[in-house]
C-alpha cells in the first residue's frame, strides 16, 4: 500500500465550522460511521492521493498512485481488504452513462462491495471530475452506469495486456504505431469478442485514426446536450434557493466534464513550476508533490494599499507560480457563490472578499507561511482605525478585524486544491465536503 495513504488510526473526527472540511462526512470515529459513509471516506482518500494520467504505466501505476479509474479502483479494493472494510470486493468495467446511446471511448471502472447483510454498494473512485466520479451508492437505488461487466481472472489478464499495449503505443514514435498494432492483431481480435471491451476497441480505433469513435461521440451529443440542460436547470434552482452547495458543485462538474470532452481546447490551464497544467489534474497529491501551498492576498490588504508589501513579506525569496486575480466574494461562471465553495463559514466573509483577491501558489512550508501570516496580520491591524468604510462595491462596510483579516494561507495540500480552485468549483477534484488525507501536508 502506498505510504501516502493513512492508516485508519490517523483519521481524525472533524466537527464544527472552523475547519475548511467541517462539512465532510467524518463526524464520528471511523468504525462508528455507517457502512456507506465509511466507503465514502475510502473513496475520498483514494481520489485525492492520486496523480492523474490518461495512459498509466502499468509497471508503476499502483506503486506511484498515478493513473485513471482502473488504478483508483484497484487501490480502493486493496485498501478495503487491508482494513477489512466490506466483503466481496469486485472490479467491474462500466460502459455507457444512462443518457448515452453508445460507448464513446471512456474506459471506466467501478468497485462493487457488500456489507455484512449482503447489501451491495457501488464506488466510483475515479480521481478526475465527471459524472458520478467520487460517488458511493447502493446498487438497489440504481446503477450509476447502464452496463456493468464483471471481470473474471481471464478477462483481467486480457485487460492488462490491452492496457500495456495502449501504454506502449503512447510512448512510441508516430511512424511505429501501425507496426505495433499489426504485431498485436491477435490481441485486438480477441478483445473484439467481448462487449465489455468495446471502449478499448474504440480507443485503439482512435489511435488508428479511424472515424468510428468520432461517429459514436456525435450519436451521443444530442442526448448529452439535453442532459446538460437538465443538470443546469437543477443547478440554477439550487443556486436561487441557496441550497445544497455540495450538489451545486457536483452538477457544475458534471456539466463541465461533458463540455470539455467535446471541446478540450476550453479546459482551463495554468503554469506551475514552469509546466503547463490542466485544472483537471490539480489533485491534493499534485500540490504535495510540487511542494506548493496557496496564499490569498485579500481585498482588505488592497484597501490599505499594502498588497505588494504583504505579498513580499509572506513569499520572501520563495518561488511563486500559478498566480491569478479574482473576486472571491462573487460567483463562479455557473453562478455558484464562490465563498460557499471555499469554507463552511464562507458566507460570513463573502462581502469582505468582494474586491481584488490575489491567489498564488508558493514553494514554502505551510507552517512557515502560517507564522508569517500571523505576524503580517498583527502589524497591519496596529495601524487600522477604521470603523465604517466605503467598500469596493461602493457601499458602507463595517471593518471587523476578524473578517477583514488581510491574508489567507493554506494548512495542507487538501486545502490548497480546494482553495486555489475555489473560483472554479467546476474543476475542484478536492472540494470542502470531502474528507482530507492527513498525510498530505507540505
Amino acid at each position: 500500500m502506498n505510504s501516502l495513504l493513512p492508516i485508519l488510526d490517523e483519521l481524525f473526527v472533524i466537527t464544527g465550522h472552523r475547519n475548511t472540511f467541517g462539512d465532510s462526512k467524518m463526524k464520528k470515529s471511523f468504525w462508528e460511521l455507517n457502512f456507506e459513509t465509511r466507503l465514502q471516506i475510502v473513496v475520498d482518500l483514494i481520489r485525492q492521493t492520486m496523480l492523474i494520467t490518461g495512459v498509466p504505466n502499468p509497471k508503476y501505476e499502483f506503486e506511484e498512485m498515478k493513473g485513471d479509474s482502473y488504478t483508483a479502483s484497484i487501490l480502493a479494493i486493496e485498501y478495503m481488504k487491508e482494513y477489512k472494510i466490506g466483503f466481496n470486493h469486485t472490479l467491474v468495467l462500466a460502459t455507457k452513462k444512462p443518457f448515452q446511446i453508445c460507448a464513446d471511448g471512456d474506459n471506466h471502472f467501478v468497485v462493487l462491495v457488500s456489507d455484512e447483510n449482503h447489501n451491495y454498494y457501488q464506488l466510483d473512485c475515479a480521481p478526475t471530475i465527471g459524472y458520478c466520479h467520487g460517488k458511493v451508492g447502493k446498487v438497489q437505488d440504481g446503477l450509476f452506469y447502464s452496463n456493468y461487466y464483471y471481470l473474471d481472472s481471464s478477462l483481467i489478464k486480457l485487460l492488462k495486456s490491452v492496457r500495456q499495449l495502449i501504454y506502449d503505443i503512447s510512448i512510441s514514435r508516430a511512424e511505429d504505431i501501425q507496426t505495433k498494432l499489426q504485431q498485436n492483431e491477435s490481441l485486438i481480435h480477441e478483445i473484439n469478442k467481448y462487449d465489455a471491451f468495446e471502449s478499448y476497441v474504440l480507443l485503439l480505433e482512435r489511435i488508428s485514426n479511424n472515424k468510428l469513435l468520432i461517429d459514436n461521440k456525435n450519436k451521443n451529443l444530442g442526448l448529452i446536450l439535453i442532459q446538460m440542460e437538465i443538470w443546469r436547470s437543477e443547478l440554477f434552482e439550487l443556486i436561487s434557493k441557496n441550497e445544497n452547495v455540495e450538489r451545486q458543485i457536483e452538477l457544475a462538474q458534471w456539466i463541465n466534464s461533458e463540455k470539455i470532452k467535446y471541446f478540450p481546447e476550453e479546459v482551463k490551464t495554468t503554469i506551475i513550476n514552469g509546466k503547463k497544467v490542466n485544472f483537471t489534474e490539480l489533485t491534493p497529491r499534485f500540490f504535495f508533490e510540487e511542494q506548493l501551498n496557496c496564499v490569498i492576498v485579500k481585498p482588505s490588504t488592497y484597501y490599505v494599499n499594502k498588497s505588494e508589501l504583504v505579498k513580499r513579506s509572506l513569499v520572501r525569496e520563495k518561488y511563486v507560480c500559478g498566480e491569478y486575480l479574482s473576486v472571491l466574494g462573487g460567483k463562479s461562471k455557473d453562478g455558484i457563490r464562490i465563498m460557499n465553495a471555499f469554507h463552511p463559514d464562507g458566507y460570513k466573509y463573502e462581502r469582505s472578499m468582494l474586491g481584488p483577491c490575489n491567489v498564488m501558489l508558493v514553494h514554502e512550508y505551510a507552517e512557515k507561511l502560517h507564522e508569517r501570516k500571523i505576524r503580517a496580520r498583527e502589524e497591519l491591524s496596529k495601524k487600522i482605525e477604521y470603523k465604517i468604510v466605503n467598500w469596493f462595491d461602493n457601499k458602507p462596510f463595517y471593518w471587523d478585524p476578524i473578517i477583514a483579516n488581510f491574508i489567507h494561507t493554506t494548512d495542507n495540500s487538501c486545502e490548497v486544491a480546494c482553495h486555489y480552485l475555489a473560483a472554479f468549483p467546476e474543476y475542484q477534484v478536492m472540494n470542502r465536503f470531502m474528507y482530507p488525507n492527513p498525510r498530505l501536508i507540505y
